[in-house]
């Protein structure tokens, strides 16, 4: 009986131990800084600030994920007068468009 309510303890202990590695209890990874490279401007010339853009290694991305399904933008470089060597821009992909025949 004590070996069997040992085994019992030890399967239990490492169980909660086991918790303590399951992905539940890692912190999401942090928000990446925001940075201004470009200056994004509509149709009409206004600046369009609902874009953000943030850096992934050496790449820029152009958060595009909020634009409606219509309508330009333009993309210009900003106070560097540079444009950045890698460019991504991050969309959001309509699934309940229906599809022309």
């Amino acid at each position: 009986m004590p070996r069997a309510r040992f085994t019992a303890m030890a399967l239990c202990l490492l169980a909660l131990t086991a918790c303590a590695y399951m992905p539940w209890n890692k912190k999401p990874p942090a928000p990446p800084d925001p940075v201004h490279e470009l200056t994004v401007t509509g149709a009409d010339g206004a600046p369009a600030t609902a874009f953000p853009q943030y850096w992934k290694r050496n790449t820029l991305v152009v958060d595009l994920q909020s634009a409606s399904g219509t309508g330009s933008i333009t993309l210009k470089p900003g106070e560097s007068a540079k444009w950045p060597v890698r460019i991504a821009l991050r969309v959001r992909e309509d699934r309940h468009q229906s599809l022309v025949a």
